[in-house]
C-alpha cells in the first residue's frame, strides 16, 4: 500500500473507494494471507483486504471450500498445507 493508492472501505455496512493519504508503518512476524471459504473479502479496521490478486481470490472462491472437504474426507489436509505452504508451513496449524 502507498500513499496515493485507492482501497476499498466499508463503512456502516457498505464498500467505497477511497484515496490513502498516511500509512503508519507497523511491524509484525506472522503469516498474513486470509482466505475466506465463502469467497469474501475479510475486512481489518474498515479496510477490505485480499491475499492476492482478484483471480487467485476467485479460484479460492471456487475451489477452496471443495478442497477442503475432500482432505478432510481423506485425511491430507496436513500434507497438502505442506505442499501449498512450504516454507510457511511452520506458521499455520490446520484446524482437523
Amino acid at each position: 500500500m502507498a500513499v496515493g493508492e485507492r482501497v476499498w472501505v466499508l463503512r456502516t455496512g457498505k464498500t467505497s473507494a477511497t484515496t490513502v493519504t498516511a500509512i503508519t508503518a507497523t511491524s509484525s512476524k506472522g503469516l498474513h494471507s486470509p482466505v475466506l471459504l465463502n469467497g469474501g473479502f475479510p475486512v481489518v479496521d474498515e479496510i477490505v483486504t485480499a491475499f492476492d490478486s482478484i483471480e487467485k481470490v476467485t479460484l479460492a472462491k471456487h475451489g477452496l471450500k471443495p478442497l477442503i472437504a475432500t482432505c478432510k474426507a481423506m485425511g491430507t489436509c496436513e500434507a497438502m498445507l505442506d505442499l501449498f505452504l512450504n516454507e510457511d508451513r511452520e506458521l499455520v496449524t490446520s484446524s482437523k
